[in-house]
């Protein structure tokens, strides 16, 4: 086995099989339409917050949450109307202060995790 393999890296084999319930969960008996409910998948994956990092894996790329509908706020989309250097600034300062969290989030985890197997 190669590291090509998923079965060689945790989180992606970790991925796939959260990926796989999720559709197996959406197709019920219409298995072979698995390939119809992947965006929907994806998409609830990438907007739930991790349990370790409390963070959805699209607020640690993008910065901010995802704007979903029922919970837009248009008074938001207008703070975000800033010059380009200074929202670069910015975005870049809360990046740097939610990887702190994050490692503190993921250390807590780390020690929960260290717990059930001491």
């Amino acid at each position: 086995m190669n590291t090509y393999h998923s079965q060689c890296n945790g989180m992606v084999e970790h991925f796939n099989q959260t990926l796989i319930a999720q559709l197996k969960k959406y197709t019920g008996e219409d298995l072979d339409n698995w390939e119809r409910y992947l965006p929907y998948a994806i998409f609830a994956y990438n907007a739930t917050p991790n349990t370790a990092t409390h963070h959805s894996p699209f607020s640690l790329l993008r910065g901010y949450k995802w704007p979903i509908t029922f919970d837009y706020n248009c008074a938001r989309r207008l703070t975000l109307l800033l010059n380009y250097d200074v929202y670069q600034h910015i975005l870049m300062q809360e990046q740097l202060k939610m990887h702190e969290k994050i490692k503190t989030n993921l250390e807590k985890a780390a020690a929960v995790s260290k717990g059930y197997f001491d």
